[in-house]
């Protein structure tokens, strides 16, 4: 049996420009912002769930996530509460993902008290990319 890939910890690159973690249930949408990123010379994970996540966080130096508000049945903003009780560093360089036409109150009231930037979807590629520069250079 294979280890499982979010355990394992990822090889280092000195010419990688950030380490990003990017938390979607849809697969499809993680699969090509990863490919994306990477072919720009980042380091990317991705989850689907909550317990991915912090699994991938647990297991890796990372410098920041991605977190879609909606991830199925589970709240991303349940997963940026756990980030910022154990990882309050990767807090910092939390950014969110939303399709939902009506903004959720709980996130608005998160971006007040944090100040963290939300993608609407669809998104620029670009917008996503000046999001991980800030993170690396910060």
């Amino acid at each position: 049996m294979e280890p499982d890939p979010l355990r394992r910890r990822l090889p280092s690159h000195g010419d990688a420009v950030a380490t990003v973690l990017y938390v979607d249930d849809e697969r499809a949408i993680s699969r090509a912002l990863s490919s994306w990123l990477t072919r720009r010379g980042h380091r990317v994970l991705t989850a689907s769930s909550i317990a991915e996540a912090t699994t991938a966080l647990e297991a890796n130096p990372i410098d920041g996530v991605f977190i879609d508000v909606r991830l199925g049945a589970e709240n991303g903003l349940e997963l940026f509460d756990w980030i910022v009780r154990n990882q309050p560093s990767v807090a910092k360089n939390a950014a969110f993902v939303t399709g939902d036409i009506i903004p959720d109150p709980k996130l608005q009231q998160v971006m007040e008290q944090y100040a963290r930037p939300v993608l609407a979807k669809p998104f620029e590629l670009s917008e996503l990319e000046s999001i991980v520069k800030g993170w690396h250079s910060a």
